[in-house]
């Protein structure tokens, strides 16, 4: 039975760890894809940005050759007469001829892939080179065809040649840009080998293939060419140039990106295969086995903590149900079978819970008879029946001895109806309005005794008047201002103020005096006795106690006093009620 439960509970815990691992690991496949993605592609585009810097720059030398033939004349007239077969040439032309020699020196210097620079014009017999200087042409020169058959309106055209040197095949790049002012041309020379070099320090360890395609859609260079380029990969390629970040070559997708340089009037493409790719998302598959095999020894460990220590559980709890079903409980358990370990303890918790419910059905109907027994009680405390008719009797004997407008008569009147007004059902509510009026008989009484040692105010919205509250809520609050405040004074004032809230539902009542007040000890004292209700008190205690039982807790009385300044009571009731 442990082995079923642990089986289950492992599928469980597995399926738990595996799923959201699983969702994790494709995206972060899917990230990490397009993050790697994304790099090859900023890489490829730096390397091409470079690749076509490092040539504009060479290109840019050639532009100044031929602004400097633009810009000088006298250089433009001396290479024409250099390149005139005289064996005389005169002194400032041999000036012209050294500067020119100097300029074409230090581009080779500075760039070491740049193998000569020849200056060539239509319709002369002799050549300047950057190399041997001043040369006759002996028609063999590979570049004079192509410059002589050049299209009028191509400026600059990047040819490869190739050339047997010591029985070694060579290669060269050949710029050939026509010159602005002069019918002829600059004839750049680039050892490609030497070339090569520079790319690959721009491309590093990269599986990149780098393709240059001149302006007459011609394959110059193939820097790495693992795909093995012909006419019909070109011309595939060069559709997807500028459609689709993607293209097939040979059953391989390639990213592919490109750069069009306009001064060399050349397609320079980067195809980096889908393998670079995932390489790099390689790198993440051992994290996600260490992961899967951690997950796995993790899942194996919880499912069989669990169910070692459910089991034990379910034995202690099956003891405890079974000794407590011996002599305490009556109802009959399912004798279904249980679906697992949980299914045991949730049939005994029901067995329980029935009983416990019964128990709490019970506790609730005895505590409302005993709610409702104290509010009796606690109002029969302050009204007992017997006086009523005490004082009604009495009543009767004054008026046949002063007559019924004698002082006498009227307090003993107040005064019954006072009790007539206590001895009123409890449980029914009557209006504020009626609560003040048996609240002035009650002062009325109490100035018979203290004469004019107090005023008593009321300040009480007008629309607060139907407001329903039960008996004698106010005549307690205002006997204690009248007995342990005001009376020691000369002079005093209560004042009973009733009003709505302005910040929440409900209707605050005060009753402010200006007695004695009390001490910081003597408030705290005052607050605990209502907290501890005694049943022999029928002051402050009785009202906060009688508060709470019909209101609840936050209807309680809040008492605020300073000594020899006067008190504050207070209280708030819903306003619904």
């Amino acid at each position: 039975m442990k082995k079923k439960f642990f089986l289950k509970r492992f599928a469980v815990y597995f399926m738990a760890f595996f799923i959201p691992t699983f969702l994790l690991f494709v995206i972060a496949m899917v990230i990490f894809g397009n993050n790697a993605e994304e790099r090859i592609i900023s890489r490829e585009q730096k390397v091409l940005e470079s690749t076509d810097t490092n040539l504009s720059l060479v290109i840019n030398n050639i532009a100044m050759q031929n602004d400097l033939f633009t810009k000088n004349p006298y250089m433009g007239i001396a290479l024409k007469n250099i390149l005139k077969k005289s064996d005389f040439i005169s002194y400032s032309d041999t000036i012209y001829l050294r500067s020119m020699k100097a300029m074409l020196r230090s581009v080779q210097e500075v760039y070491s892939y740049v193998s000569d620079i020849n200056i060539y014009l239509t319709g002369y017999d002799r050549y300047y080179s950057s190399e041997n200087a001043i040369q006759n042409i002996s028609g063999n020169e590979y570049w004079l065809e192509q410059c002589r058959g050049m299209p009028e309106e191509t400026e600059t055209l990047v040819k490869r040649h190739e050339y047997e040197e010591y029985r070694n095949t060579k290669n060269e790049l050949t710029v050939y840009q026509r010159m602005l002012l002069m019918d002829g041309f600059v004839i750049m020379n680039i050892d490609l080998q030497a070339y090569e070099n520079i790319l690959k320090q721009a491309v590093g360890d990269i599986g990149m293939t780098l393709l240059f395609v001149n302006s007459q859609d011609e394959l110059i260079i193939a820097y790495q060419d693992t795909i093995g380029v012909n006419d019909e990969i070109l011309e595939n390629i060069m559709q997807k140039v500028g459609e689709s970040k993607w293209v097939n070559i040979n059953n391989e997708n390639y990213l592919i990106q490109n750069l069009y340089d306009e001064k060399c009037e050349l397609e320079i493409i980067a195809l980096v295969p889908k393998t670079e790719v995932n390489k790099e998302l390689s790198n993440i598959f051992p994290i996600y086995f260490l992961v899967f095999f951690i997950n796995s020894i993790i899942v194996t460990l919880l499912a069989y903590i669990t169910t070692k220590r459910n089991f034990q559980h379910l034995d202690e709890f099956i003891q405890i149900f079974s000794n407590a079903e011996k002599g305490i409980y009556v109802l009959a358990k399912s004798s279904s079978p249980a679906k697992d370990e949980y299914d045991i303890i949730m049939k005994n918790i029901v067995y329980l819970f029935l009983q416990k419910v019964k128990l709490d059905k019970q506790l609730e109907i005895k505590k409302e008879e005993e709610r409702i027994a104290e509010i009796t009680a606690l109002q029969a405390q302050i009204n007992p029946h017997f006086l009523f008719n005490t004082l009604q009797t009495i009543q009767l004997e004054v008026n046949q001895v002063e007559g019924k407008n004698g002082k006498i008569a009227t307090t003993i009147e107040e005064l019954s109806d006072i009790l007539k007004y206590a001895l009123g059902n409890s449980n029914e509510k009557v209006s504020l309005a009626r609560e003040i009026q048996y609240l002035k008989k009650y002062v009325n009484i109490q100035k018979l005794r203290f004469g004019d040692k107090f005023i008593l105010y009321y300040e009480v919205d007008e629309e607060l008047m139907d407001f329903q509250v039960f008996r004698l809520l106010l005549q307690p609050i205002v006997e204690n201002s009248i007995l342990h405040g005001v009376r020691y004074r000369e002079k005093g004032y209560i004042k009973v103020k009733i009003h709505y809230s302005h910040t929440e539902p409900k209707v605050v009542i005060s009753v402010i005096d200006s007695g004695i007040g009390m001490t910081k000890e003597e408030l705290q004292m005052q607050r605990q006795n209502m907290k501890d209700y005694n049943p022999n008190h029928v002051g402050l205690a009785n009202v906060n106690c009688r508060l709470k039982l019909y209101y609840g807790e936050e209807a309680q009385l809040h008492i605020y006093s300073k000594k020899d300044m006067g008190t504050v009571i207070r209280f708030c009731l819903p306003r619904e009620s």
